[in-house]
């Protein structure tokens, strides 16, 4: 949208721009008409017998060409109203040396036009007033000879003063009417072309701060405003907070964290309420407008409420444009209407820029939930493996018989010492690989389980190649290390089933003591039995005070 509006600007800055050109077409087409037209008269008159050299003729001859040839300069240094004075000037001059009526009335006429088309408005007044005073003239002669009969002089006269206003003022209307419609569709296109550009540059950006900031100061800047500001709504809709705003002033007022009630009599407070713009185009005459004392020079406000679609499709208000003048009346519909446009655009480019920071704040906090879930991760593994070295270590303690076995042949032999391939790889917690003196393979695996290495397998010959018998290893020892957990925590369950069996038998037993003494002795032999101690004792009751203890 903003490039076919940049485009539509363009073309009516060329349409415009081409009414001044015409003009200088016009000036220079008329320039060249008074230098040939001298020479065209003159063929004709000498044609036609006439003598072309008496003082009155050439005067008026040559006085027509040094005319054309002063505008034709004028018109080339850009002096188009210079040039247009000239021209009217001679033919007014040449109306008053000729004497047939028809001649002099389309001379006359010809000088309107040019002061109409080309001149200022004093100059076209003074040129309308004198280009009548020949036919005054003529009217008051007749009306000296004959009195006011209608002699055909007579006639002619009102007639030439009657044509010669109307074609003043028609000419001068329609011109008139064309450059005010030219001035405001330049201003127009000018604004929608500065509401296309702040469009590129804040589309770009996605900071809601930076966003907000360059905003304001670019509107500023091209629209040329005493000042600009934008508020948005807060999530409860009862203020309108502002957020952006220009010079001194803007940055004091944000200072004191400025706000507005939804709803308040406020100007920004009736945009966001009523989601329609409120324009104030003369502050002195406005009843009940409140003067803000940062900003004494407001002669006229306009604020524009700023606008995106809501979930059902309606029109939501977020926020409101205000923007402010020096000068009374400074605000047309075109203004509106261009400002508008803007104000709706900077809305849906603030609503991307609030969606982009929550996303990113939401990726932030996902990042986080994910280091955080990493790091339990890691926390459950050291723990697991921490639990399951503990727990092998207790097992091995309490069953040392279940240390490990050796084949060779038709040979077992039960609880074998450690070799020095073994020994490598469960400090290395790596593959260890070898060759025997008779050329064998020797490959040495560490048993582990969750990082915790339990102990080591070696095998010595095989008909596969190297890697291939490391990779069998490898898929032995994890089945057998699964099996090998599996087992543990089989028999660990077992053993918390007998303890737990044990323990209900002792306490089904002290339902059988009738005194203290044979509780207490009942207790203490159970838990002799049971912790295979070989002494014990218990004592009830208050230790003697003031006794060391041993």
């Amino acid at each position: 949208m903003g490039a076919a509006i940049g485009q539509s600007a363009a073309r009516q800055s060329d349409l415009t721009g081409s009414i001044g050109s015409i003009q200088r077409r016009f000036a220079l087409t008329l320039s060249w008409v008074l230098l040939v037209l001298p020479l065209v008269g003159a063929a004709a008159q000498a044609a036609a017998g006439a003598d072309i050299f008496t003082p009155r003729q050439l005067s008026l001859n040559l006085g027509t060409a040094f005319a054309g040839l002063i505008a034709l300069m004028l018109v080339r240094r850009g002096r188009i109203n210079a040039a247009g004075i000239v021209a009217s000037v001679i033919f007014f001059a040449a109306a008053f040396f000729i004497s047939q009526n028809e001649i002099r009335l389309l001379l006359t006429v010809l000088g309107v036009i040019v002061a109409a088309t080309l001149t200022t408005s004093q100059f076209f007044v003074a040129a309308a007033v004198i280009a009548t005073v020949p036919f005054f003239r003529t009217l008051l002669e007749v009306i000296q000879q004959t009195g006011f009969s209608t002699a055909d002089r007579g006639v002619e006269a009102v007639a030439g003063i009657g044509i010669t206003v109307v074609v003043a003022v028609v000419f001068r209307y329609l011109f008139d009417i064309t450059q005010r419609t030219t001035v405001t569709a330049e201003r127009s296109f000018r604004r929608l072309a500065s509401v296309a550009d702040i469009g590129r540059q804040t589309s770009r950006l996605t900071a809601l701060e930076t966003l907000l900031h360059n905003s304001v100061n670019t509107i500023q800047e091209q629209f040329g405003f005493y000042h600009v500001q934008i508020f948005l709504v807060d999530e409860k809709r009862e203020f309108a907070n502002l957020v952006a705003s220009t010079g001194a002033a803007g940055r004091e007022l944000l200072a004191r964290r400025h706000r507005l009630g939804v709803g308040s009599h406020s100007v920004i407070g009736r945009v966001t309420l009523s989601n329609a713009f409120v324009l104030i185009n003369d502050t002195q005459t406005e009843p009940g407008h409140a003067f803000n004392a940062l900003l004494p020079d407001t002669r006229a406000e306009l604020a524009l409420p700023m606008q995106v679609a809501g979930d059902a499709g309606e029109q939501r208000v977020i926020g409101a444009l205000d923007v402010q003048s020096v000068h009374a009346g400074a605000f047309s519909d075109t203004d509106v209407q261009a400002l508008q446009a803007l104000a709706n655009q900077l809305a849906v480019t603030i609503r991307n820029a609030q969606l982009f920071a929550a996303q990113e704040s939401s990726v932030r906090e996902n990042q986080e939930l994910a280091k955080h879930a990493q790091d339990s991760l890691a926390e459950i593994q050291r723990l697991n493996r921490e639990l399951t070295r503990q727990a092998w270590e207790d097992a091995l303690i309490t069953q040392p018989e279940l240390t490990g076995i050796r084949v060779v042949g038709d040979e077992v032999t039960y609880n074998p010492g450690w070799t020095p391939a073994m020994i490598d790889a469960f400090n290395s917690g790596t593959i260890v690989t070898d060759r025997t003196p008779d050329g064998d393979i020797l490959t040495a695996t560490p048993i582990k389980l969750r990082d915790v290495t339990l102990g080591a397998v070696e095998i010595i010959g095989g008909d596969n190649a190297e890697i291939d018998l490391i990779y069998a290893i490898i898929g032995f020892t994890e089945r057998l290390v699964a099996a090998l957990e599996l087992v543990r925590l089989i028999e660990e369950a077992q053993a918390t089933s007998a303890q737990q069996q044990r323990i209900n038998t002792v306490i089904s037993r002290f339902q059988e003591a009738e005194t203290v003494d044979e509780l207490l002795q009942i207790s203490l032999t159970e838990m002799a039995e049971t912790l295979t101690a070989d002494e014990g004792s218990i004592r009830v009751g208050l230790a003697p005070s003031g006794q060391a203890a041993r």
